[in-house]
């Protein structure tokens, strides 16, 4: 990822119509994990997890290049799923990424084949300041979130005081967080700007009116429909076309994923998520840890008209006084303060699915449920514009 002073240089004032963009900063394959640094203190959200060093996450395989059907030198991070563990000893083995680089506006794009889903997982790509004071003057950006099974991608902003959004969506009644894991009907027809539906509207992590450090947040759907032709689909990856596709949890798995992408301005900031057979040409990320700009562009602003809708947009706060300077994050979490609270892992049908009373005693104790969470990435791609 590239430094805030870099994308300062390529942020040109061209109007909105012809926002160019192209790749400055490749991240996969061999390139991948020496662009971030491994995260082994405490789990700051109070999960069930002992997140490993580099060496460590190295020698027990948690993290390696892998190749499948559809990619070489892709991205496997994993946990531990042999060890049977005491609820009051360290947490499951798992590993937290912290990118080397911040910056501050751009186009991120991220490759996703494969992620962790399944009760007691609380799988994460964010961006944060990892070494500031949370939320500070730079804020949070989550891109892919959620707990559990839940087939919900929540999008979520998360600052200090003064910022919220003006989306048209009807933001739902304050609510803790299990209500983002209950079915709702699709409320896309709410707003022509995105699929997601709003769920909170102050991105302030203490605001009295939300529970603490729920943000503004915009919950995707859990299927999008998509265009037959979506301008230069990257046919090397073309797949036969369901009528609809996920956006998360265990039917994002069986559809080889998708990428998603993160447009961030002054103005707004935008989630876009193009299903496996849908990725624009354009945006198919190089395997070989290798940048090739030339003869690649894209132009979001023309997204749209191809038939893709963004499934989160947030509005109405003055962002670069609240969000910058942001390095990329890549975790796989256990219980925690969101999907361990008791309402949380009830509320999500976890509870009776596992016959377990509690997050942590369903992790501890069950190692093999955990030989499928894993993130498979094709990697990640930042784009400035040119």
């Amino acid at each position: 990822m590239l430094s805030t002073a870099f994308f300062s240089s390529l942020l040109l004032l061209l109007p909105l119509t012809s926002a160019l963009y192209t790749p400055q900063r490749t991240i996969s394959g061999d390139d991948f994990f020496p662009s971030f640094d491994f995260f082994s203190g405490p789990d700051p959200t109070n999960g069930f997890v002992s997140y490993l060093s580099r060496e460590d996450a190295i020698s027990t395989s948690l993290v390696a290049l892998a190749d499948h059907s559809l990619a070489n030198n892709s991205v496997y991070i994993g946990v531990d799923s042999t060890s049977v563990l005491s609820t009051s000893g360290p947490g499951r083995a798992s590993v937290r990424l912290h990118g080397k680089e911040k910056f501050t506006h751009g186009l991120i794009t991220v490759d996703i084949y494969h992620a962790p889903t399944g009760c007691g997982l609380w799988p994460a790509i964010w961006m944060v300041d990892p070494t500031g004071t949370y939320p500070g003057s730079t804020g949070e950006i989550d891109i892919f979130e959620y707990v559990h099974d839940s087939p919900r991608n929540s999008v979520t902003l998360h600052t200090s005081e003064g910022c919220k959004i003006t989306n048209t969506t009807s933001a739902s009644s304050p609510a803790p967080p299990p209500s983002r894991l209950r079915p709702r009907a699709d409320t896309s027809s709410q707003s022509q700007a995105m699929s997601g539906h709003t769920e909170s509207l102050n991105c302030y992590v203490n605001a009295p009116e939300q529970t603490y450090n729920k943000g503004c947040s915009i919950a995707s759907p859990p299927f999008v429909s998509t265009p037959a032709s979506p301008g230069k689909p990257n046919q090397s990856q073309r797949l036969p076309v369901p009528p609809s596709f996920a956006t998360a949890g265990q039917d994002f798995n069986a559809q080889n994923g998708g990428m998603y992408a993160l447009l961030w301005t002054s103005e707004k900031i935008e989630v876009y998520f193009f299903p496996r057979p849908m990725i624009p040409e354009a945006l198919a990320i190089p395997s070989d840890g290798v940048t090739t700009a030339e003869g690649r562009s894209v132009n979001p602003n023309e997204w749209r008209a191809q038939g893709f809708s963004p499934v989160a947009v947030f509005e109405g706060c003055d962002f670069d006084a609240h969000i910058k300077e942001l390095s990329l994050v890549v975790n796989t979490d256990f219980c925690g303060d969101w999907a361990g609270n008791e309402g949380v892992w009830e509320g999500s049908g976890c509870k009776a699915k596992t016959g377990v009373g509690s997050c942590e005693e369903y992790v501890a104790g069950k190692p093999g449920e955990f030989e499928g969470a894993y993130w498979l990435l094709g990697g990640v791609e930042v784009w400035g514009e040119s």
